[in-house]
């Protein structure tokens, strides 16, 4: 496939032109490794499901195709288990292999837009590679699709160079990169196609070039080789291979309306799904698409009246590599058409050469070139500088908490230390430990349980019971024959796919022994108090109580406490006794609930805190033993 550059003007320059690639290099490797176990948040279902499945190759299984969760191909999941050896079973074991494929995808991109147009075209589409959001986020997240722009990038490289220099050897390789394609993600599976209509087109339209039988052997038995343990899978297991590009595709729906959101992401409107991009926002910023559009004008002129190979070929990946998610539901959707990447940035990039050339045959011919890199340097930085913004929205936006199920991985991050704790047993609800797979990942040391039926609690271990958000504590609590000290908090939030409204995805109940002894102070009527001590945070003051119950307590038992400076009040909490989650009617005698309480300050050295109990159907404060209708915790 010969290259349509006129010629590389980066020769006269070339420091240049490397101090400027690999200027793009650090920053596209920083943009996908920086802060990459927080950012995105959470670990979602399918990157827990992968993780899950490395694990169970080291424990020695090696399938050739993983089946569970609707079947999966190998090369990402073999990737993680080697990570997870390295750096165990943790988040960033999963997302860092991610990033790096992200990264030497660049590098591959760049040799394969090199080879395809030229070192300046190369080094423009790198850029733009590195600094397009939707390669970036990819890059982050853990999923078996971030291994298909490598391959792709290794697969042009040798075969364009494998061509140019008629060498067998690289066009073998470039066979086994085809064939390996067949393990990294479905959408791979079209890209024969491609090479199809190349070498029809290449055939009626370039036949004295046409390769010869021996080219063509060498590479489609290279490829047959590398994807025959595949093929002999899909083979004889075709419902299961099959079944996800079943269940996604296009059924009953207006193809044309897919087709024209699938345009349309490029330049208007892109995938709303905040697991790949910032809602709606397309692939290109403004400038970028109206290169693209540039390009791509250019790239169909260029195969119709110079039938130039390399720009076929772009064309014939860009028409098949869309159907992924043309020819699917929820188009336009970014992870079915990754497989456009690296190629997709040649074609803006491709913009300047046009206006190059076109300058060429005007007045302003000796400074084409001057105007073409100005150019250049000008879409770097827009592209580059709008992706920045678009991630700063991103990363402050609350969707991609609930999108990643950040809450579910808190709850496993709590109870895997729970579990861990010398003498501390964690059990989780039998149905989230099924439903989120980010549990079992990373909480392999708790255990799951049916919250009806609890196992037994043995004398001085903590115990650590995670509900689901609408479990009632006192159902848990009621399991346990003697008294015990609760310790019971909302976890984290989470949404509810197409609904506004968050709610807590579990509850976290600590069980551990009564604290005897020390008393501060009993309220008439009310409870006693065991503990109150207050320490400094970063954020103001922490106060921490233990209630008890020695009775039966009456309903409508609320709490407060109160910072002040003389008469100013300076913060101030009131809530329920124990924090709401196991009311203070419910508490049997005996029990102890223990409530953290956070006050927002900066507390001046002389301030003083109280605390009381009082019916908040009437309002009347509890006494103290001592007759006081509050008690001093800190001065």
């Amino acid at each position: 496939m010969a290259s349509v550059a006129a010629r590389p003007a980066s020769s006269t320059r070339p420091w240049l032109h490397w101090a400027t690639l690999a200027l793009v290099l650090m920053f596209g490797i920083g943009a996908r490794f920086y802060a990459l176990d927080t950012s995105p948040p959470g670990l979602y279902y399918d990157e827990a499901f992968y993780a899950l499945d490395a694990v169970e190759v080291r424990a020695g299984a090696r399938p050739v195709y993983f089946e569970a969760n609707n079947g999966r191909e190998p090369l990402f999941i073999y990737s993680v288990a080697l990570s997870q050896v390295l750096l165990g079973e943790t988040v960033y074991a999963v997302r860092v292999v991610a990033a790096l494929y992200g990264a030497l995808a660049l590098v591959a991109g760049y040799g394969a837009a090199r080879g395809l147009f030229g070192p300046r075209v190369a080094v423009l589409a790198t850029a733009l590679h590195a600094g397009s959001l939707w390669a970036i986020l990819f890059s982050r997240i853990g999923l078996r699709v971030t291994t298909l722009p490598l391959v792709v990038g290794l697969l042009v490289v040798t075969l364009v160079y494998g061509w140019r220099l008629r060498h067998r050897g690289l066009i073998v390789l470039g066979g086994a990169f085809l064939g390996l394609c067949f393990y990294t993600y479905i959408a791979a599976r079209l890209i024969p196609l491609v090479f199809v209509g190349l070498a029809v087109f290449w055939f009626f339209f370039r036949r004295n070039t046409f390769p010869g039988r021996e080219w063509l052997i060498l590479f489609g038995l290279s490829a047959l080789a590398v994807a025959t343990p595949m093929l002999v899978y899909a083979t004889g297991h075709w419902e299961l291979y099959g079944g996800r590009a079943g269940q996604v595709a296009l059924s009953g729906g207006d193809l044309v309306e897919n087709l024209l959101r699938v345009a349309a992401m490029f330049v208007w409107r892109g995938d709303a799904n905040w697991r790949h991009n910032l809602a709606g926002r397309p692939i290109f910023d403004p400038l970028t698409a109206v290169a693209f559009s540039v390009g791509l004008l250019w790239l169909c002129w260029r195969t119709w009246r110079t039938r130039r190979l390399s720009a076929a070929f772009v064309l014939l990946w860009l028409v098949v590599l869309a159907l992924p998610t043309a020819l699917s539901d929820q188009a336009p959707h970014y992870l079915r058409a990754l497989g456009l990447t690296p190629l997709v940035y040649c074609v803006p990039a491709l913009a300047l050469e046009a206006l190059e050339i076109g300058l060429l045959r005007t007045r302003a011919a000796r400074f084409a070139s001057g105007i073409a890199l100005a150019g250049a340097g000008a879409l770097s930085l827009v592209h580059g500088g709008s992706t920045l913004l678009a991630w700063r929205d991103y990363t402050a936006a609350t969707e991609p908490r609930y999108a990643f199920e950040t809450a579910a991985v808190e709850l496993a991050k709590a109870a895997q230390a729970c579990a861990t704790t010398p003498g501390g047993a964690a059990w989780v609800d039998g149905r989230m430990w099924e439903r989120y797979p980010s549990i079992r990942y990373l909480a392999p040391s708790a255990l799951p349980v049916e919250i009806g039926a609890l196992p037994g609690a043995t004398a001085g271990q903590t115990t650590c019971v995670f509900t689901t958000g609408g479990e009632a504590a006192a159902r848990v609590v009621a399991q346990w024959p003697n008294a015990v000290r609760l310790w019971a908090q909302p976890g984290g939030l989470d949404q509810t796919e197409g609904t506004t409204n968050p709610y807590p995805l579990y509850n976290a109940l600590t069980i551990d022994e009564i604290v005897s002894g020390q008393v501060v102070t009993e309220f008439a009527e009310g409870p006693t108090l065991r503990l109150a001590e207050a320490t400094r945070t970063a954020a103001g003051i922490r106060v921490r109580l233990i209630w008890e119950a020695s009775k039966t307590l009456p309903d409508g038992l609320q709490g407060f406490i109160h910072l002040r400076l003389g008469e100013q009040m300076l913060a101030q909490w009131d809530g329920p006794l124990g924090g709401g989650l196991y009311p203070a009617e419910a508490w049997r005698a005996g029990d102890q609930v223990e409530q953290v309480v956070d006050l927002v300050v900066a507390e001046p050295a002389v301030a003083t805190l109280t605390l009381g109990v009082y019916d908040f159907r009437s309002g009347t404060r509890l006494l103290t033993d001592a007759g006081l209708d509050q008690v001093t915790i800190a001065p």
